[in-house]
């Protein structure tokens, strides 16, 4: 029995041997299917980790405490110029500015001393080239598991441009800054609803209010009641966005009751999205140049009526010399009229000269005004004087008809042009292209159709500019241009006599005449001959 007993225990023990065997076969498989999945992982971490490594967009370096390189990146590479083998030698101060060489020390030594993990600075680096960067480094260190720093982490960033850019935007600021507050007119950032958001000290002196009164007025509310409606259209299309500026004039009323003119300019500063965003408005003390103006233009008025009185008992002589010459012979009516326009180019003389001296009055008063204005005049007496001195020159042609063939065309229309600039005060532009000598009665029609355009224009067209246009080649080809009122041609009577004699010119020399006009669009005149 005993026997029995253990080959029975024997037989158990063994059963349970192969089973712990097949279980630490089985356990010993797993833990090597384990131990290859770590593998495989840690092998697909330390892929993830290299590939982020070697394409990332900024200089990442691993660094040992002596600041020298363990591993660089491709980016840190092509960052600095140098090779990774001219890296491995160099230090984080080796690569500094000289200048900058000790920023980043002292964090670098708390980390050391375990009282900070990472910091973050901005220093200059030098390229091998020689050329100074603006950086940003982050710094981390790595740590044992016991806390041991083992090696710290660079992440170097090149933030020149950026560095620049701000730069560049503090000055603009800056210079901003220094014209807000130093220039000669008020200047105030508003908002949309005209409530001022920033006020320059010249704007509060304009008005007699300070900077905390206007943050709280509303500045239509200073302006005259009866001024108020100068820019009601301009100012809805403005903060619209249909227009990015206008200006005017108006009246404003400042703190102790004055009232003053003052010139407005408003401009629309608009967002990133060209949305409205804000405005930009400047204010001008302009009342004593205003007065000024109006004290001129009185005398003007004066010098006007005068004008036309002289006009008018000149009208009556010239009716008289007409009812003469109608009773005289070919030759003596010849004689007369040349006269006459020589009379005629007396008085103009005469006019633009009395202008001259009533500008030359006042000039010295303007300039203590207001010294731009001053100029402006100042170039006006230029104008007239010199068309006073052409107005001369003209007489003379006149007065000898022979000079009409004898001096060139291009000459006459010259004298033509200032003479008329100075007389009715139109920006009259002459320009020739070309030289040839031309037929006497071909030069001599052509210079009476360009003085009867621009005597018309003077007349009738209210024009401000106006353009004599001569092109002297095989063809010859004359054109007038102004910026007047214009007329409708197809309203034309047959009794307009400039229009008239023009044409007959013309036909005489057998030129082609054209005239091309519109309400509003100005008028050219244009004569085209060829020999």
């Amino acid at each position: 029995r005993l026997e029995r007993l253990v080959e029975q225990r024997t037989s158990e023990l063994r059963d349970v041997n192969d089973q712990l065997e097949v279980e630490i076969e089985q356990r010993r498989r797993a833990e090597k299917a384990l131990t290859q999945r770590a593998a495989e992982e840690l092998e697909q971490s330390e892929a993830r980790f290299r590939a982020m490594f070697e394409n990332a967009g900024i200089g990442i370096a691993m660094v040992g405490f002596d600041r020298r390189p363990l591993e660089v990146n491709a980016a840190l590479v092509k960052m600095t110029g140098y090779s990774v083998e001219e890296l491995y030698q160099m230090t984080g101060a080796d690569l500094s500015y000289p200048e900058d060489a000790e920023i980043g020390i002292p964090e670098l030594q708390n980390v050391l001393a375990g009282t900070l993990d990472s910091y973050q600075i901005e220093k200059r680096y030098l390229r091998k080239d020689g050329e100074i960067y603006w950086v940003r480094l982050t710094n981390s260190v790595v740590r044992s598991a016991n806390g041991t720093p083992q090696y710290l982490v660079s992440m170097i960033e090149d933030i020149n441009e950026r560095k620049h850019m701000l730069e560049d935007l503090r000055r603009s600021q800056a210079r901003f800054q220094a014209v807000f507050e130093n220039a000669a007119v008020g200047i105030a950032v508003m908002s949309l609803d005209r409530r001022a958001l920033e006020i320059n000290p010249v704007a509060e002196k304009i008005v007699g209010y300070t900077a905390e009164e206007l943050y709280t007025i509303v500045p239509l509310k200073l302006a005259l009641p009866e001024d108020l409606g100068v820019d009601s259209e301009l100012f809805p299309e403005l903060i619209r966005g249909k227009r990015n500026s206008y200006l005017m004039e108006r009246r404003y009323r400042r703190k102790n009751g004055e009232i003053f003119w003052a010139r407005i300019n408003y401009s629309l500063v608009r967002d990133l999205d060209s949305n409205p965003d804000y405005l930009i408005g400047m204010i001008e003390d302009i009342d004593d140049q205003k007065r000024a103006s109006e004290r001129l233009a009185a005398q003007e008025a004066e010098h006007r009526h005068i004008l036309e009185q002289r006009v008018a008992e000149r009208t009556q002589e010239l009716n008289k010399a007409n009812e003469l010459l109608q009773q005289k012979a070919a030759q003596e009516a010849v004689a007369t009229e040349r006269t006459r326009l020589a009379r005629d180019l007396h008085d103009a003389v005469t006019q633009t000269l009395f202008s001259a001296t009533l500008i030359a009055d006042v000039l010295p008063d303007i300039w203590q005004m207001n010294i731009e204005e001053g100029r402006r005049r100042l170039e006006e007496l230029r104008q007239l004087t010199r068309g006073a001195l052409a107005e001369m020159r003209m007489l003379l042609v006149e007065l000898r008809p022979n000079a009409l063939v004898e001096v060139p065309l291009s000459i006459l229309l010259r004298q033509l042009s200032e003479a008329l600039t100075g007389r009715a005060r139109v920006d009259i532009q002459f320009t020739f292209e070309g030289e040839r000598k031309l037929p006497p009665d071909v030069q001599v029609a052509l210079y009476r159709i360009a003085q009867e355009a621009l005597n018309n224009m003077v007349k009738h067209s209210k024009a401000s500019q106006a353009m004599v246009v001569l092109r002297l080649g095989e063809q010859v080809r004359l054109s007038i241009t102004d910026n007047g009122a214009g007329f409708d041609t197809t309203s034309v009577t047959a009794d307009h006599l400039g229009l008239k004699i023009m044409c007959e010119r013309s036909e005489a020399i057998q030129a082609k005449f054209s005239l091309y006009s519109e309400p509003g669009e100005g008028t050219q005149v244009t004569v085209i001959w060829q020999d």
